[in-house]
């Protein structure tokens, strides 16, 4: 059952939809409607707001109707983010057609949306956004970070490093996708709520323990204190799989949170190195995954069988 919280904030949601819709039109549409006479195109975003709607009141992307869409767009991107789980199916059936919205400030947002709330079934409609977008780089990056987000964590490739994250940030996402591309490493996405960042080997981890959960931290705490015992008691592991591996994690983490000096989550047990950082210090995030991915992986994996 969905709690209070969760209820009300799916309530504000629902209560967007219809600004987010009140003068929708998709991109195609609009370049049909200008190639047959019946829009004007607007002439660049330099020209007078208010001239432009004075001439034409009725335009997609008159001020007016294009702000209210956008303020529409910006606000349930927020509250998907704060609803913290995937978005009802109405709620994504509306999202997945005005993610296709002729102002490209809309189609940003509504994939940041799918971001925090998509579901499998909003893949199709990215990938689609993905091959129709031709306008925006950063519509085109948001997209490709709700797809990479959304798709399946099992299809990365072997031979070359990899950064496991379990964030919600999408600035920083977005930064580290960047540097992904520049530097040749796979990002990928454990799923919140699930043994995945234990599972996955990594050069370097960067887990924001809220977006995890408290029970999928814990258990990620309780599995680097048993792996890392130096008495090599492993109570929670299957035996054969202690004898055939080297029982030791020591993947560098680093641990999203805002205020480092206000520990409110168990403290990960590990000899490798633990850096704290806000998310909003990308620069200084992407500098360490930078030097972490420069280096040999510092893992040997774990089959973590008490865990799953």
């Amino acid at each position: 059952m969905m709690s209070h919280n969760h209820d009300s904030i799916c309530t504000e949601i629902i209560g967007q939809l219809p600004a987010l819709q009140s003068t929708f039109m998709s991109v195609t549409q609009l370049y049909n409607a200008i190639s047959e006479g019946r829009l004007v195109p607007r002439p660049s975003f330099t020209t007078d707001d208010r001239l432009f709607e004075e001439a034409y009141p009725e335009h997609p992307l008159a001020a007016s109707n294009r702000f209210t869409r956008i303020d529409a767009a910006d606000r349930i991107m927020n509250l998907a983010r704060e609803y913290g789980r995937s978005l009802p199916s109405e709620v994504l059936e509306v999202l997945h057609r005005c993610l296709f919205d002729c102002s490209a400030a809309v189609r940003q947002s509504l994939a940041g949306a799918l971001f925090y709330g998509g579901e499998a079934n909003s893949v199709e409609a990215l990938t689609l956004l993905l091959d129709l977008e031709k306008d925006s780089p950063a519509v085109r990056l948001r997209a490709r970070a709700a797809l990479e987000r959304l798709s399946s964590p099992y299809t990365y490739p072997d031979h070359c490093p990899h950064v496991v994250v379990v964030v919600d940030h999408i600035l920083l996402v977005e930064k580290l996708m960047q540097l992904a591309n520049r530097e040749g490493f796979a990002l990928r996405h454990a799923r919140p709520d699930t043994p995945d960042v234990i599972a996955f080997g990594a050069h370097v981890k960067i887990i924001d323990p809220q977006v995890l959960g408290n029970q999928a931290w814990d258990d990620f705490c309780d599995y680097l204190a048993e792996v890392n015992n130096p008495e090599g008691e492993h109570s929670g592991f299957d035996k054969v799989a202690a004898d055939k591996a080297l029982i030791t994690d020591n993947t560098p983490l680093i641990i999203i949170q805002d205020n480092p000096n206000r520990m409110i989550y168990n403290k990960p047990v590990t000899t490798g190195p633990v850096l704290y950082a806000p998310a909003w210090n990308d620069d200084f995030i992407c500098r360490m995954v930078l030097e972490y991915t420069q280096i040999p992986q510092p893992v040997l994996n774990v089959a973590a069988v008490g865990h799953f």
